[in-house]
């Protein structure tokens, strides 16, 4: 997930080889990302067609894997917006890879707090 200048929450999903080498990209291009989370499972295209209306479109007009959470999100399952890494890790089974908490927080204080708000 990456908070951008003007408030805007994304989130990228896509599919790698070399997990360490994107990672090292990502966080030297992007320094706002707060969360990697990953999945054994390709399921890339199943989230980006759930999330079709919040897809960002690039200045060519084509899709990307970003998609724009902030707001509202029109896709189908709903997302939490506060907890976007544990909804994606509630609903598809993501795992934490590398994550950025608040003071105090952690994997599971954040499921506990999730969880709660979402009963």
């Amino acid at each position: 997930m990456q908070k951008t200048n003007e408030g805007n929450l994304y989130c990228k999903v896509g599919k790698t080889k070399n997990i360490e080498r994107r990672v090292k990209n990502y966080v030297l291009h992007n320094p706002g990302i707060t969360d990697i989370l990953v999945h054994d499972e390709d399921i890339e295209n199943e989230i980006l067609t759930a999330y079709w209306f919040n897809r960002v479109i690039n200045m060519y007009g084509r899709e990307t894997e970003w998609l724009d959470l902030s707001g509202d999100i029109t896709g189908f399952p709903q997302i939490d917006d506060e907890y976007i890494a544990e909804s994606f890790i509630d609903l598809y089974g993501f795992q934490p890879y590398y994550r950025c908490y608040k003071w105090g927080e952690n994997y599971e204080t954040r499921m506990e707090e999730y969880n709660k708000r979402n009963l």
